[in-house]
């Protein structure tokens, strides 16, 4: 869970602008709408950055508490972390729609535009669309890695 007050209300307004900007209809006009968003994503730093961080960045990648994961797919996209590739792939398609959002980005940084744009996930797409991008995504990751997901690096939490 997230600390405070203004933690929980940035997480709040965060999945309201998730939950609006997966209802538009036309996607034209969507990327500043997505950069607006992320200027908010990126305003929960303190938020996140106050989450308890143990374990490796690929354990917290599998963590239960999605504020968890939102730090590591931060901290692997700031650091570019190619190794945790596969482990962002998997959070593509993670119940929270918050944590898919912060995977996606961080693979964006880690992978480059154009590899990223080539793949097609955008997380508000229909979960369709979202299910056959991911599965190009785990494609390249297995050409890539020679490795089809989490279990390839880190065991799951138990």
């Amino acid at each position: 869970m997230l600390f405070g007050n203004d933690c929980e209300e940035m997480m709040r307004n965060l999945k309201l602008s998730i939950s609006f900007i997966k209802s538009i209809k036309t996607i034209k006009p969507i990327r500043p709408i997505v950069i607006g968003l992320a200027f908010l994503a990126g305003g929960m730093g303190g938020c996140v950055a106050s989450t308890p961080q143990t374990g490796s960045l690929y354990e917290r990648l599998q963590n239960e508490d999605p504020a968890v994961r939102i730090q590591a797919a931060v901290q692997a996209g700031n650091e570019k972390d190619t190794q945790a590739v596969p482990l962002l792939v998997d959070r593509l398609s993670d119940t929270e729609s918050e944590v898919q959002l912060f995977a996606g980005m961080a693979l964006e940084k880690i992978a480059g535009r154009e590899l990223y744009d080539a793949m097609g996930w955008k997380f508000y797409d229909s979960p369709q669309k979202q299910g056959e991008a991911i599965g190009k995504w785990r494609e390249w990751v297995k050409k890539k890695y020679g490795k089809s997901g989490s279990q390839s690096i880190v065991p799951p939490p138990s």
